[in-house]
């Protein structure tokens, strides 16, 4: 018959076991530090400066604004929500914010004078304002009006950021672009030699509204910039060219290749 086990044979099951608690204690010690450094009473911030040289925004906005973005402390704010939500501030193109030891965030800004606004064809209640800040380099004389669903906002304002320089070479101003439901688009320009109050309607109809609008100012240089005082509205849902409705009442097609009758 086998002798009993003694004591001095348990000595390698508790050799195991003795590194594997203190691992466990350690983690669980980590674990608690870790949690009281993160909680948001520790490594507060408490100052937040814009560094940049501002003449379109109101620094005291700016600043608001960043506090009332900041969750967290300075470990764990999370920046890119911040600069997001600066960046929703009208004439703000840019936001870019960076920690400063121990306790400080600091703001650099990018500011765009060029503004577009946007209007929502199915909010429901009051209208409230909303802008788009376009790119520093972008001069316009006034102010677009963006108009689409809300679920068509970004395709509206992607489509309008690339037409206006097409319009702009061609001496045209962007007053309007409208994405209805139903997916037709509208534009209504301005002349920019013109003077104020001269505009005309360009209608695109469905689909790619940026190889019509290329279509158009082809012609527009081509055949209409000396009258452009007397356009009323144009028809861009033709296959090859476009018509043109004067203001007098009087219409002309005009052929880029054979105008056929309207695609839509």
């Amino acid at each position: 018959m086998p002798a009993p086990v003694t004591g001095p044979a348990l000595n390698p099951v508790r050799r195991r076991t003795g590194p594997l608690i203190a691992l466990v204690s350690m983690l669980l010690i980590m674990a608690v530090a870790t949690d009281q450094v993160l909680r948001s009473g520790y490594f507060t911030i408490d100052r937040i400066t814009v560094d940049s040289a501002l003449q379109q925004v109101d620094r005291g906005v700016l600043e608001r604004s960043a506090w009332r973005s900041l969750g967290g402390n300075y470990l764990t704010a999370d920046l890119d929500s911040m600069e997001r939500a600066l960046e929703a501030l009208p004439r703000v193109y840019r936001a870019s914010i960076r920690r400063i030891w121990p306790d400080s965030l600091s703001i650099a800004i990018v500011e765009t004078a060029a503004l577009a606004r946007f209007m929502a064809l199915d909010r429901i209640g009051p209208e409230v304002d909303e802008y788009v800040n376009l790119p520093p380099t972008r001069r316009l004389t006034s102010m677009p009006v963006l108009k689409a669903a809300l679920a068509d906002r970004h395709t509206l304002i992607d489509a309008f950021l690339e037409m206006a320089p097409v319009l702009i070479s061609a001496g045209l101003e962007p007053a309007e672009v409208v994405l209805t439901r139903a997916g037709d688009w509208l534009l209504r320009v301005a002349v920019s030699h013109a003077g104020a109050g001269n505009f005309f309607e360009i209608l695109i109809g469905r689909g790619e509204p940026l190889l019509k609008i290329g279509r158009f100012t082809a012609g527009f240089v081509l055949a209409l910039h000396e009258h452009s005082n007397a356009i009323g509205r144009v028809d861009m849902r033709y296959a090859n060219g476009f018509a043109v409705q004067w203001r007098n009442g009087g219409d002309q097609n005009l052929q880029l290749a054979r105008a056929t009758a309207p695609a839509e």
